[in-house]
């Protein structure tokens, strides 16, 4: 099975306080930059924390292998491996994914955009077909 990523974010609430935090490193550096007529290394600064931010933030993803779901966090050193066999159910939902899974560990929640929420279903059902998904169209990840 060839490795593909899809792509995700967090609930709505908390990817709107992450990105927001983001650019504020973007506009912070812009004014200081803007403010002096020569290269000023504190906005070169504040930039290059937005580049690594922006960088970061995209770096969450699904990747279906064939024993395990592995997702990959903000944070490079974390990541999550979900067997197959301890998944109850995935929920599909308007704005994303939401993984049951059996026993004490809970249920995860991913915000998708459409086409990549129908890849993944696509990828999963098509590999591993005794999947419980179930869907709630009308309900979504955040609460408005």
């Amino acid at each position: 099975m060839k490795k593909k990523r899809y792509f995700w974010q967090p609930e709505l609430s908390i990817s709107i306080i992450l990105w927001s935090l983001t650019f504020i490193f973007l506009f912070y550096g812009l004014i200081i930059s803007l403010e002096s007529n020569k290269i000023y290394w504190k906005g070169n600064l504040f930039i290059g924390l937005f580049l690594i931010m922006f960088v970061l933030s995209c770096h969450r993803f699904f990747i279906l292998t064939e024993k395990r779901l592995v997702i990959r966090y903000a944070l490079l050193w974390r990541k999550k491996e979900i067997f197959y066999n301890d998944i109850d159910q995935v929920v599909v939902r308007k704005d994303g994914l939401m993984i049951k899974q059996k026993g004490l560990n809970g249920h995860t929640r991913h915000m998708m955009s459409k086409k990549q929420k129908d890849r993944f279903l696509a990828d999963l059902i098509k590999n591993h077909s005794d999947m419980v998904i179930t869907s709630e169209q009308d309900q979504k990840l955040s609460h408005d």
